[in-house]
């Protein structure tokens, strides 16, 4: 209930500060930014007057659980516009290749029709080099932008 109240803070003050503000797309996050059932039963859309609201979700999933992660959100995207604002595999998985699993997450995605935005920390979860500006996961990139 905590964090619906701030999301509907966060549209509130951003519609008033003027400019084009007020007609701006805003990310909403469900609590933790979940893609997790309780988190999206317990979501509420914040009112908004410019009704310019997209509904942000992390799936950090297992490569088995791919499918049902997406199946999950179905009743969601039916209700709102959702993007998956943060997804990857750490290169510490052992599992499953990390192409592999950027296939298969993508098939969903585009089968769901749910924009993704890949998450690179530079880390874990790096998919650029960022001392010589290539690509420790071409092949990964190559499926995200096909």
């Amino acid at each position: 209930a905590v964090y619906n109240e701030w999301n509907q803070l966060f549209v509130d003050t951003i519609r008033a500060t003027g400019g084009k503000n007020d007609k701006r797309f805003l990310l909403v996050n469900t609590y933790a930014a979940s893609a997790g059932s309780e988190e999206r039963k317990a979501f509420m859309l914040p009112d908004d007057p410019a009704d310019h609201i997209l509904v942000g979700v992390h799936c950090y999933t297992g490569y088995e659980d791919i499918e049902k992660t997406f199946s999950g959100l179905e009743d969601f995207t039916d209700q709102y516009p959702v993007l998956i604002g943060e997804w990857g595999l750490s290169k510490q998985n052992k599992d499953v290749s990390r192409t592999e699993y950027t296939q298969r997450f993508m098939e969903y995605a585009k089968k769901s029709n749910i924009p993704t935005v890949l998450w690179d920390d530079g880390g874990n979860y790096a998919y650029m080099n960022r001392e010589s500006a290539g690509w420790y996961e071409q092949k990964s990139v190559d499926i995200i932008t096909k």
